[in-house]
């Protein structure tokens, strides 16, 4: 019970502390000339606590001043017709909106402002012109035919759809919008000789399947040649080649390493005593010849970023991989007690069969796959 007691008079003490506080920020705000902000304050103290002179007080007067103080800043950005003055002139008509609708919707304060000025129709005004604007801004950029200019375009038909949904014919233009600010890209599939080609296919299939995937890359789009010609996209902006250069599969190096190997402390017979058999201890010795083939694949994918009117290369990378596939084994002459465990291990080994031509193209273009997305992902 105590326990219980304790909890609701902290809470009491609590919702006090905050009843207190909101009205203490409401009284400042007045008096630091933020009226607007005063009279949201003022507003939410009185949900709470209906009676409270000093919201009721702060409300009272600091209303007509928040209503003179943004209709003021209107009537002076109105003076000059831009973009940027008109949407401060709709923002302000939002704040006086608002403050409408939140003395409305708290009897308390409705009590004390019984006929709050209704600016709907004002900020619907506002909006058109804006509107207006916007749509007119956005129909000049976009006649212009540059993809910087369709983007501004764009921003601007958005704007106009934000404010207004589905204003004039604003759902084609940021359709046409959209489009012209896209940049439009062909991927050219890297040729190989025949027998590798079916791995660059690969290559080029996967590349193109997480390029679709990917949704960070805005207005960028990017085509197979196929996709490009059924679309009749005849002037793509840019062209994608990627090539594999200077490639060597097979490389082979192979060495051999003879050491000799020794162990003391070695039972290397018996002899007959008095007491019996006795172990005759010396050093054991063996020839451990080491067998190392390494086969050596290099593989060099240039990315281009190539205009097509002029085929001048806008951007370029040389990606470089090199992996090793290796097989190792042993052989010896000798006492085999020579040898550690490791060394036995390795003469129980046999040279292994080497991979085919594809698994090791397949070694050095995985990384490379990585690289050129990591390239692409920065240019776009």
């Amino acid at each position: 019970m105590k326990a219980r007691n304790f909890i609701v008079k902290l809470v009491a003490g609590l919702t006090l502390a905050v009843t207190v506080a909101a009205c203490g920020n409401a009284l400042k705000s007045y008096q630091k000339g933020n009226y607007y902000t005063a009279c949201e304050e003022a507003i939410s103290k009185l949900r709470s606590k209906p009676a409270d002179e000093d919201a009721s007080y702060v409300l009272v007067n600091a209303y007509p001043m928040a209503q003179n103080t943004l209709m003021r800043e209107i009537h002076n950005l109105s003076m000059i017709k831009t973009i940027n003055n008109y949407e401060n002139i709709v923002q302000n008509y939002t704040k006086l909106d608002k403050l409408t609708e939140s003395i409305y919707r708290c009897p308390a304060a409705l009590a004390l402002i019984p006929n709050p000025t209704n600016y709907y129709n004002d900020l619907q005004g506002a909006k058109l012109t804006l509107v207006d604007m916007y749509y007119d801004e956005g129909l000049a950029d976009l006649s212009v035919g540059t993809i910087d200019k369709a983007r501004l375009a764009l921003n601007s038909f958005t704007k106009v759809n934000s404010y207004i949904p589905g204003y004039k014919d604003v759902a084609s233009l940021l359709e046409k919008a959209r489009y012209l600010a896209t940049l439009h890209v062909v991927v050219l599939n890297p040729q190989l000789p025949l027998r590798y080609q079916l791995n660059a296919d690969f290559f080029y299939s996967r590349l193109m399947s997480d390029i679709a995937k990917n949704t960070s890359w805005h207005l960028v789009r990017f085509y197979t040649p196929t996709e490009a010609e059924s679309l009749q996209l005849n002037n793509p902006d840019q062209l994608l080649a990627l090539n594999f250069e200077d490639f060597i599969i097979g490389n082979t190096n192979k060495t051999d390493n003879t050491i000799e190997v020794k162990r003391d402390n070695v039972v290397v017979g018996t002899v007959d005593t008095k007491e019996g058999k006795k172990n005759v201890y010396g050093t054991v010795s063996a020839k451990l010849t080491m067998h190392r083939i390494e086969i050596i694949s290099v593989g060099v994918l240039s990315v281009r970023l190539i205009d097509p009117p002029t085929g001048r290369v806008i951007n370029q990378k040389n990606l470089r991989r090199q992996t090793v596939w290796a097989t190792e084994w042993a052989t010896y002459n000798g006492d085999d007690r020579a040898l550690s465990i490791e060394q036995k291990r390795l003469t129980e080994q046999r040279q292994q069969a080497f991979p085919p031509e594809q698994e090791l193209f397949n070694s050095f273009a995985g990384p490379l796959y990585e690289d050129a997305m990591a390239f692409i992902s920065s240019v776009y």
